[in-house]
């Protein structure tokens, strides 16, 4: 019941956005072309996203807003690609990073949601008060949490479709194919020589789902 709830409600903002209308907030941060189909409202402020597979999602989601002007903290997150954060646009000049807080990780993020825009959160440790305390506070102050675990937000997911270049574990890596999924649909994109573009004819439309 829960999906097709979901698929319902993706169906109709994609409609909405269609008909140039829309009964749900839309403040946000423009995402790039190839990410619009699964984020057609970019990155909405007072959101929280619940990312699963690749670590690119959560990179690309903050690099949209970082490209708007926002500030970005990362919280909690031990092993950092720095090659790929520039990739999706994270500007290292407006970034605040602090990979481990002990046992003062709701102190640490509530500290930063004030100062910060978007806040990427790794393995943090919290009860459930405190993360529905920092749940109404991000969204009272119109921040953004990209996180792999938040009591409410809206599941998206990111992962490895296939890699160019490689034979037999040998050569040099050309591309990268990878699939992100949200509530509205579903898209493949590619990575290659420093460009992210979708990858044409693939996925599907969340109209289609409802009437499947």
């Amino acid at each position: 019941m829960n999906a097709k709830l979901a698929a319902a409600r993706a169906a109709l903002a994609v409609a909405e956005d269609r008909l140039g209308i829309s009964s749900a907030r839309t403040d946000g941060y423009a995402v790039p072309r190839y990410l619009s189909a699964v984020f057609p409202r970019g990155v909405v402020k007072g959101q929280a996203y619940v990312a699963s597979g690749s670590p690119m999602l959560p990179y690309l989601l903050a690099g949209a807003a970082a490209q708007a002007g926002a500030w970005v903290a990362m919280v909690g997150i031990g092993n950092v690609s720095w090659s790929a954060t520039d990739a999706c646009g994270i500007e290292r000049e407006r970034l605040a990073y602090i990979p481990h807080v002990d046992s003062f990780g709701p102190q640490v993020i509530s500290a930063l949601v004030d100062s910060f825009d978007v806040l990427l959160v790794g393995e943090v440790g919290m009860s459930s008060r405190q993360a529905r305390s920092l749940e109404r506070r991000v969204r009272s102050r119109g921040k953004v949490v990209i996180a792999p675990r938040w009591p409410e937000g809206e599941n998206v997911s990111m992962h490895l479709a296939s890699v160019e270049g490689l034979r037999d574990g040998r050569g040099h890596i050309s591309s990268m194919d990878y699939d992100i999924s949200s509530q509205f649909g579903h898209v493949r994109v590619s990575y290659a020589r420093g460009v992210w573009a979708e990858k044409p004819n693939f996925g599907y439309s969340p109209l289609e789902v409802v009437r499947a």
